[in-house]
C-alpha cells in the first residue's frame, strides 16, 4: 500500500524506440477501429465463396486481403521511417499530472483529465486520450517501472484502466 502511495508522487521516465513490428501491429489495431473495415471484408468473403465461372472469386478476395493487411501498412511504415518522431528514441514522463511525451524535436503534455481509458495485454500498456493515444512496449521497460507505471495510471483514471494486477 505504501508503495503505491509513494508511486503516486514520484516521476516515472522510460525511453523506447518502437520497432517496425510494433508499427505495423499499432497501425493494425487502428485500422480495425473504423467499421468500414468490416463493411469491406464482408464483400471479400462473400467474393470468396460465390466463385465465377473461370473461379478468379478465391484469387480477387485473396488479392485484395494482401492488399489491405500486407501493402497498404507497409507502404504506411515505409514511409513514417523517414519521419524523426518515430526514428528517435521516445521518452515518456508519468507524473501525478499527466504524461509527458518527447520524440525527437517535438514535445508532448498530455493531462490525465484528457484520458479516456488505459489498457494492457502482453506486449503493450496503452494509454487512450481523446486525440491520441500513448504506447509503451513493455519488453523495453524494467519490472519496477512497469508496477511504478500502472499505479500512476490506477491512481488517475481508476475504473477505466484495464491493467494487469501487479
Amino acid at each position: 500500500m505504501e508503495d503505491s502511495i509513494a508511486a503516486k508522487h514520484e516521476l516515472v521516465a522510460v525511453v523506447i524506440r518502437l520497432s517496425r513490428t510494433d508499427l505495423y501491429r499499432i497501425l493494425l489495431r487502428q485500422f480495425f477501429k473504423f467499421p468500414i473495415v468490416l463493411g469491406l471484408l464482408f464483400p471479400v468473403g462473400l467474393m470468396a465463396f460465390s466463385e465465377n465461372q473461370e473461379g478468379q472469386g478465391f484469387w480477387l478476395s485473396s488479392g485484395f486481403l494482401v492488399l489491405l493487411f500486407g501493402i497498404l501498412p507497409a507502404v504506411q511504415i515505409f514511409r513514417m521511417r523517414n519521419s524523426p518522431g518515430v526514428n528517435s528514441d521516445m521518452q515518456h514522463i508519468f507524473s501525478d499530472s499527466g504524461i509527458s511525451t518527447v520524440m525527437g524535436p517535438v514535445s508532448n503534455f498530455a493531462d490525465w483529465t484528457f484520458a479516456t481509458r488505459a489498457s494492457e495485454n502482453m506486449r503493450y500498456i496503452t494509454v487512450h486520450f481523446k486525440r491520441g493515444a500513448v504506447v509503451l512496449p513493455k519488453d523495453q521497460v524494467q519490472e519496477s517501472k512497469l508496477r511504478q507505471i500502472r499505479a500512476i495510471v490506477r491512481s488517475n483514471l481508476r475504473a477505466k484502466a484495464k491493467l494487469f494486477s501487479d
